[in-house]
């Protein structure tokens, strides 16, 4: 019997959205003896997930959230992901921020780091928001070994070719 690939999905929280909703389609459908998938948030709140992740035995790991402690946030995503369970790949599903965290994936030697982009802007145009965003960015295209849109145009925007 092979070993279960094992997916971290990281998110801002584990509310009703549109990303949340379709991975949990896929956690419900999951082949534990195939696939694993378990979910990093950045929220100490209850989320609308949290009960039916731990209910079915799902693991849900929390760090701080990056606004107001980025560094404590990047520290924390590296521990868990450098020395807590092993990971073969994360899918960062928040916009910016996942060119960060595919980077600190890449230095923790997850091997599989996918973006997904949701978002052309994040309605907060200050400079420090623009200069994450294009970090982000290049981050993302430096360090992801899989980036996805949810558009054509959104594409464009935040992946460059």
């Amino acid at each position: 019997m092979s070993t279960p690939l094992r997916v971290i999905h990281l998110f801002a929280n584990l509310n009703l959205g549109g990303a949340e909703s379709r991975i949990m389609d896929l956690y419900r459908s999951q082949n534990e003896k195939e696939l694993i998938n378990n979910f990093v948030i950045m929220t100490n709140e209850h989320c609308h997930f949290t009960d039916e992740v731990l209910a079915s035995g799902g693991t849900i790991h929390t760090i701080v959230n990056p606004r107001g402690q980025l560094l404590r946030n990047l520290w924390q995503l590296y521990q868990l992901l450098k020395n807590g369970e092993k990971y073969d790949a994360i899918h960062a599903h928040t916009s910016y921020y996942s060119g960060i965290a595919v980077f600190i994936a890449w230095l923790a030697g997850i091997k599989a780091r996918v973006t997904h982009a949701r978002n052309q802007q994040t309605g907060n145009e200050t400079f420090k928001t623009k200069l994450l965003f294009k970090t982000g960015k290049w981050l993302a295209n430096h360090f992801a070994t899989s980036k996805l849109a949810i558009s054509s145009a959104l594409w464009r925007v935040f992946i460059w070719r």
